[in-house]
């Protein structure tokens, strides 16, 4: 769909083991004034209880349950694929969203050129954890505007960032149909919704950050913050979104070595230690990446990753006891 956008709205909202989150959250998006929500919980094989919860208390959510864990960016194509809506939200299961939120998302989408909106996200403190995100190359580490400083007017106006937070964002229709699905690679979770700003802009479309639209975000509630689990899915998907969107020439002559820099500094041994697996990891994911690439391009990159995974071995061996 080209031009205005019709007034049903669908918002999508990813489960895994968040019986203790969902209500809040719930309570919260169904409250929203002024939108016919179509409400989709994506159920990712939780066990402890969510499903129940939904059903039992939550009738007018309609519920998918995937029976296994898909990943974040799995479970989110599932809902957006069964959604009914011309606008597509979507929120985590650890997110309460402010009055207004899914009207000022609706008004910044009306513009067809607006490919993805966000959000501005707090710490259930009031201080600021989103205001639109940075993406700082070669070693694509991911920022936030704003992050852990007081919601004291500074970031309320809009502003076109590298990406916004996928904990709550929004879509056109026809955006996604352009687009197409979240790159489930990205498998839990991280960096999946920096890449698909990315592809956003690729098509010609704008992502832009909508401070009027805000959200309470507990963050990290599924992996746990610097968990082996977290340290291990947020660099996996750095490292998917370095080969994804750096030249081959720009990964070998940048990335190699500022990644090289950062590993000689203070880095910890547990985070060490994941990154052994993320490597590992990195060159699994290289033969789908690269398919279009000419075997000395390959083997070259492949090699480079392969130094990095020994290396920080090595480091992480040296640093027992």
């Amino acid at each position: 769909m080209k031009g205005a956008i019709h007034s049903d709205v669908s918002a999508v909202i990813p489960v895994w083991n968040g019986e203790e989150h969902l209500a809040a959250c719930l309570e919260a998006l169904l409250a929203q004034k002024g939108i016919e929500l179509e409400v989709i919980a994506v159920d990712n094989g939780s066990s402890d209880g969510s499903a129940a919860l939904l059903r039992q208390r939550y009738p007018a959510v309609r519920l998918i349950e995937n029976g296994r864990n898909l990943g974040y960016a799995g479970g989110c194509n599932v809902g957006l694929r069964a959604a009914r809506g011309q606008v597509l939200l979507v929120l985590n299961q650890d997110a309460v969203v402010r009055p207004g939120w899914a009207a000022a998302l609706c008004a910044a989408l009306q513009e067809p050129s607006t490919g993805v909106v966000g959000c501005k996200l707090l710490y259930p403190d009031g201080r600021v954890q989103h205001a639109g995100g940075i993406l700082r190359w070669p070693r694509a580490e991911a920022d936030h505007w704003g992050h852990g400083q007081a919601d004291d007017g500074r970031w309320d106006a809009p502003r076109e960032p590298d990406y916004v937070s996928g904990a709550a964002w929004g879509m056109r229709r026809d955006t996604f149909g352009q687009v197409g699905g979240l790159d489930e690679g990205f498998w839990p979770g991280y960096y999946e919704d920096g890449d698909y700003c990315l592809r956003v802009r690729q098509a010609s479309l704008r992502v832009l950050y909508v401070p009027q639209a805000v959200v309470v975000h507990a963050e990290s509630t599924s992996l746990g913050g610097r968990s082996a689990a977290y340290l291990e899915a947020f660099h996996r998907g750095r490292l998917r979104l370095a080969l994804k969107h750096l030249a081959p020439e720009q990964f070998l002559d940048a990335f190699v070595p500022a990644e090289r820099r950062w590993l000689a500094g203070a880095v910890a041994r547990d985070e060490r230690l994941a990154l052994t697996r993320v490597y590992r990891a990195a060159l699994q994911m290289l033969p789908a990446l690269y398919a279009t690439q000419t075997w000395p391009v390959f083997q070259a990159v492949a090699t480079a990753i392969q130094q990095l995974g020994l290396g920080v071995w090595r480091e992480a061996d040296e640093m027992v006891g």
